[in-house]
């Protein structure tokens, strides 16, 4: 939506707005000043921890300014589904695991794109802290792959474990579509 010359934008006019965002920056900001400081108390120098906590502010942040920017001008986005995070355990002895994941309707696209089937992939599970990863060639599969929206349900499975993970390692990544790079899941794995 233009602004006619002479016209302040819609956005530069919507002070509740604004002040929903400064509000917003301001205690995403605390919460990152909280994640800094928990991370200095603790002692921790894994690079991985602290540049996890400045790109979340970030990422929030902009997202805050890009939905403003959507509602300033009138536009009204349907509320997304929450992006569900699956965690499993492992034992550093356990050779294969397995757990289902539920595909969120978002998956499949929107009103106007939407598909009746959706590929499910990962760039594999990374360790914390680095270190080899559980990769989606060697460890790790869906099964079934491709799902349909009237059925959208399929197994995350880990395999060959043994001699990969030990105890203490904690594993962690995302499950997208193949079609659309869209978010289904992310997954926590921890070996106990």
């Amino acid at each position: 939506m233009r602004a006619r010359q002479g016209q302040a934008p819609a956005w530069l006019t919507d002070i509740p707005g604004l002040l929903r965002l400064q509000r917003s920056f301001l205690e995403r900001w605390a919460g990152y000043s909280r994640t800094v400081g928990d991370l200095a108390g603790s002692g921790t120098i894994d690079p991985g921890d602290w540049i996890e906590g400045y790109m979340k502010f970030w990422s929030d942040t902009i997202a805050d300014v890009g939905e403003w920017m959507r509602e300033s001008q009138g536009e009204r986005r349907p509320p997304d589904e929450p992006l569900r995070v699956y965690r499993a355990q492992v034992q550093p002895r356990q050779r294969t695991t397995s757990f289902d994941i539920d595909v969120p309707n978002a998956a499949f696209g929107t009103p106007g794109d939407r598909r009746t089937k959706i590929t499910l992939v990962t760039d594999g599970l990374l360790r914390k802290g680095g270190g080899r990863m559980l990769d989606p060639h060697k460890n790790v599969t869906f099964h079934p792959s491709v799902v349909s929206v009237s059925d959208p349900r399929s197994s995350l499975k880990l395999f060959d474990l043994l001699n990969v993970v030990r105890a203490g390692d904690v594993y962690r990544g995302v499950i997208w579509t193949a079609e659309k790079t869209v978010p289904v899941a992310a997954v926590e794995v921890d070996v106990v």
